[in-house]
């Protein structure tokens, strides 16, 4: 009977034996991918810094809103992280906020996550909705978020979006 003790120090780098079916695999750690577990899943989407054109799209229920729905378009840069699995969404904006840069983590091949983060100079925090992820495609060079936007204002405000970044 093969274990996690004996297939663990065969794995490459990257990787952690988990048992699936009663048996030990190596599997390639968050952020990576590839028969060794050495290519960066970032690196489809960003070289280092990367253009991308973001649609967005926001549910906001003020008198001010078109039909309750605002939707912006601007450019953005995205770039490397610190963590292997992290990448930036540098100048995420489009608010009465100026814009900020927010950090998403790569929890798959094809998704990701957007955690509660603010600044105290923002005026706004920024959060994934509950249980749910972004999703990268790599066929359509799109990257897609649902997020909620939380104002420093008398009365939290919340608008409850979805970005599509499209690299140019």
């Amino acid at each position: 009977f093969l274990s996690c003790e004996a297939l663990s120090p065969l794995c490459p780098p990257n990787a952690t034996c988990q048992m699936l079916d009663n048996a030990p695999v190596c599997l390639c750690n968050a952020g990576f991918e590839g028969s060794l577990c050495d290519t960066l899943t970032r690196s489809f989407f960003i070289d280092g810094s990367t253009a991308y054109t973001a649609k967005d799209s926001c549910y906001c229920p003020y008198p001010d809103c078109y039909f309750g729905v605002n939707i912006f378009y601007y450019a953005l840069i995205l770039s490397n992280g610190i963590a292997p699995n992290e990448f930036i969404i540098n100048g995420f904006g489009g608010f009465d906020s100026p814009p900020v840069n927010v950090s998403a983590y790569i929890t798959g091949k094809d998704t990701f996550i957007v955690p509660f983060q603010t600044q105290p100079d923002w005026g706004l925090s920024i959060e994934g909705q509950e249980n749910t992820t972004g999703t990268l495609n790599r066929n359509e060079h799109t990257i897609t978020l649902p997020y909620k936007i939380i104002y420093a204002d008398a009365e939290n405000t919340v608008d409850t979006c979805t970005i599509t970044l499209t690299r140019q």
